[in-house]
């Protein structure tokens, strides 16, 4: 596959490129003579592999050798801007290859009131919501930094620009294919749920800092700068262990991750006393690593905190289990090997046969 690559910035049509040469394709990337010069990292980044050619689509000598390029590409990615778009008919290149996809990237669309409008990242992000939702509550939005707005558009037209051409193929002789990608289309596509939410509930939703709505976690200082966390999917149990707090495994409070975030100032609280005094690298050393804590089946009258087990390899058999449901090692050498630091709860005790915990 040849794509032909009509840009002469490092934004979406740049992307879209490099996503072509990371999976075989050949690209051939067309500059003008007099563009900006590009900040080295982001050239490499996005340029690595392509075949670059410097021709000047606004004169008539260039543009017939442009002409000629694309008649022998497969695909015409540009980002230009839609004045240049129209004036020397960038999109008419390659005419005689029926099967040619052309994919123009621009901020608005090429049609529509605000098509001819110029925009940057920072204007885009904030028309399309997501600058409101970024940032503290009850300060200032936040715009997000880089490149995000453009790479997003490039990796839609990538997509979108593979599915044009495989419809060109199984379908030969049916006429030209263009796709008009707005970038602004694109990044109210990645609201995931706004739209619902207001749909459906009527709510707005709002800038939510570090924390997330979908489960608790978030950044909290500790002694030498900060940590993050997060009790999302299955990780709770675990998470309790490392604060040496096994018993808030069934506090009502917490138990539940509705329960964790209509408590999440009274849980944030807890995590901060847990871990406010201890250093980075002392809670990397507790993590539990090749250790996985997992639910073993259990009877119905079972407590669920009587029922961890040890599941990393050549540790199958239980030990004693503590009132907390911890299976207690065996020795301080395994405590040691494990890399795992047990709360020190009650004594640990042995299930009788009877007993509902016994396995």
């Amino acid at each position: 596959m040849r794509v032909l690559e009509l840009s002469d910035a490092e934004a979406a049509a740049g992307f879209a490129g490099k996503l072509f040469v990371r999976w075989g394709s050949e690209v051939i990337r067309v500059e003008s003579p007099d563009r900006a010069a590009p900040v080295e990292a982001e050239e490499t980044y996005l340029h690595g592999g392509k075949r670059r050619v410097i021709l000047d689509y606004r004169t008539p000598e260039d543009r017939t050798a442009l002409d000629a390029l694309a008649g022998t590409c497969d695909v015409l990615l540009t980002d230009a801007s839609v004045a240049d778009i129209e004036a020397f008919g960038l999109l008419d290149l390659g005419a005689g290859r029926s099967s040619l996809v052309r994919v123009a990237v621009t901020p608005f669309g090429l049609t529509g009131p605000y098509s001819a409008f110029p925009a940057t990242e920072a204007t885009l992000l904030a028309l399309a919501g997501l600058t409101y939702l970024t940032g503290d509550p009850g300060r200032a939005p936040l715009t997000i930094p880089g490149h995000y707005a453009a790479y997003q558009a490039g990796t839609v037209a990538y997509t979108a620009a593979l599915a044009a051409l495989l419809h060109a193929r199984r379908n030969p002789g049916t006429g030209p294919r263009v796709v008009d990608l707005s970038i602004l289309e694109v990044l109210v596509g990645l609201h995931q749920m706004t739209d619902t939410r207001w749909l459906v509930n009527d709510e707005v939703r709002m800038r939510v800092g570090n924390r997330s709505s979908a489960s608790t976690g978030g950044m909290l200082p500790c002694r030498d700068g900060w940590f993050g966390f997060s009790t999302a999917g299955e990780n709770w149990m675990a998470l309790a262990l490392m604060l040496g707090r096994p018993d808030l495994v069934e506090d009502p409070r917490f138990s539940t991750n509705s329960g964790r975030l209509e408590n999440r100032d009274e849980f944030d609280a807890l995590v901060q006393a847990a871990l406010s005094g201890r250093t980075r690298s002392s809670r990397r050393r507790r993590r539990p690593g090749a250790l996985r804590w997992a639910t073993a089946r259990r009877s119905r009258t079972a407590s669920p905190t009587a029922t961890w087990r040890r599941a990393s390899s050549g540790a199958r058999s239980r030990g004693p289990l503590s009132p907390c449901g911890c299976r207690a090692p065996r020795s301080a050498s395994e405590a040691k090997r494990s890399r795992l630091s047990v709360p020190p709860c009650r004594p640990a005790q042995t299930p009788s046969p009877s007993s509902p915990n016994s396995t």
